[in-house]
């Protein structure tokens, strides 16, 4: 239940603060609010519940079943401050998102799933909700091993807790309608500005760009950044209603 505790106060801090500082002019009741509202309850709530927390809770069983026959392999972090581990965690867990979200535009049978998310034409936080369930076993599928080998090396469970909460709260920023520029910052943190090219309908050359989910150095690494931070014209996907959702408000 606490997650839902968390849930619920960063959807009440991300209302107030769109309202307070919005970066472009759109009401609250914006198209295909209602049905986003749908998809946080059950992406943002139901699901997690039922699939990400039993996955960790198993993969904790399971390694404390595992661990007496390692013999000489130690938890290795264990001890170590719970800034190393959290930051060991919120690397590695991020880079291996990142090639699954990759994976997602390259493969068109993903894509057919994926499209999902990328039919929001005006952004804002809600639209980190709008995706298709599979996504949800996908990333988990995707997570699991990373998962094992840090549990294995002596990460706890409520680390993993705090980097699930660190990274809704960045992917509710990231979709955001939130003045927020992070300026040079953006080489290494995603943030609305620049995630917003990533939801753009007509990407120059016809590449999609920034796949990062927290840290954007990972686009700069591979080569799929643009640190423009000013809108694109159109978001969406061909097929769905054009929307000049990411007009200014200056």
């Amino acid at each position: 239940m606490m997650y839902l505790h968390w849930m619920l106060l960063l959807a009440g801090v991300f209302l107030v603060l769109e309202r307070l500082f919005p970066e472009r002019r759109q009401g609250i009741l914006r198209p295909g609010f209602a049905r986003d509202l749908l998809f946080l309850a059950a992406n943002g709530w139901l699901l997690p519940l039922l699939l990400s927390w039993i996955g960790i809770d198993f993969l904790g069983w399971a390694i404390r079943g595992i661990r007496p026959g390692l013999g000489a392999w130690e938890p290795w972090l264990a001890g170590t401050p719970a800034g190393v581990r959290f930051g060991l965690a919120l690397v590695s867990l991020d880079l291996v998102k990142w090639a699954a979200h990759w994976c997602l535009h390259r493969f068109p049978l993903l894509w057919k799933f994926h499209r999902v998310h990328h039919s929001v034409t005006v952004m804002d936080w809600l639209g980190n909700w709008r995706f298709h369930g599979l996504e949800i076993v996908y990333y988990q599928a995707w997570t699991a091993v990373p998962l094992a080998l840090l549990l294995l090396a002596g990460i706890e469970s409520h680390v993993l807790f705090i980097y699930y909460v660190v990274e809704t709260a960045i992917g509710n920023l990231n979709h955001s309608n939130l003045r927020l520029d992070l300026g040079p910052l953006h080489r290494v943190f995603n943030g609305p500005r620049i995630h917003l090219w990533h939801h753009d309908r007509f990407p120059p050359g016809g590449r999609v760009k920034n796949f990062a989910i927290v840290l954007s150095l990972w686009d700069g690494i591979f080569g799929t950044a643009t640190f423009e931070r000013t809108p694109p014209r159109e978001l969406g996907v061909p097929g769905t209603d054009a929307s000049v959702g990411a007009s200014r408000s200056r």
